[in-house]
């Protein structure tokens, strides 16, 4: 069986760098313009920045490597792990945005294998990931991403969203940790 799974903020708990990283963008590059709604996750609804601004922003933390920092989500780890031994495939597919003078391909990689992760192969840039899934012929797919789960439900893949504070109007399946995750993927597989 394939797992496809999302990076940042599903098995990284990433939000709390770039929002580290956004106030100190925020306060010594735009002059403070400050929150426009803390309880937005979206960057042009969470702040008062333009599309320029919020491009500026995640290039200047790409460039810095700050996902770097990102430290693995609760037993994300140990349950992934478990799955790959198991004989599951695990396959990373993320939006982080290929960029001319940094191999972010080969820096992901590296950090998720730094951080213990083992997986089959590591796919980034991608905006949309129904169609990469389709591609892959992923079975499973796992993202905090309501928009990503909509794509891929698109393409007949099953999908869980892992809950976070800011995809609560989701009514499909989700999980709030990786045991849940795993005890459903396990479910699946014995269904087939």
């Amino acid at each position: 069986m394939k797992i496809g799974i999302d990076i940042d903020d599903t098995v990284m708990n990433t939000f709390d760098i770039i929002e580290e990283a956004a106030r100190y963008f925020d306060k010594y590059f735009l002059e403070n313009k400050g929150y426009q709604d803390i309880t937005k996750y979206d960057f042009h609804e969470r702040f008062y920045w333009t599309s320029e601004e919020k491009k500026a922003f995640f290039n200047y933390f790409r460039k810095n490597k700050l996902y770097l920092k990102a430290k693995p989500k609760g037993d994300a780890l140990y349950y992934l792990e478990k799955l790959y031994n198991e004989g599951y495939e695990i396959y990373f597919l993320t939006r982080r945005k290929k960029d001319e003078k940094l191999d972010i391909l080969s820096i992901t990689k590296n950090d998720l294998i730094s951080k213990g992760f083992k997986f089959t192969d590591c796919y980034i840039g991608l905006s949309k990931k129904g169609e990469a899934c389709k591609n892959l012929g992923i079975d499973v797919f796992i993202d905090d991403a309501v928009i990503q789960i909509e794509d891929v439900n698109n393409y007949g893949i099953k999908t869980i969203l892992i809950d976070n504070w800011y995809n609560k109007e989701y009514k499909g399946l989700r999980a709030k940790n990786f045991q849940e995750i795993y005890n459903i993927i396990r479910k699946w597989n014995n269904a087939r």
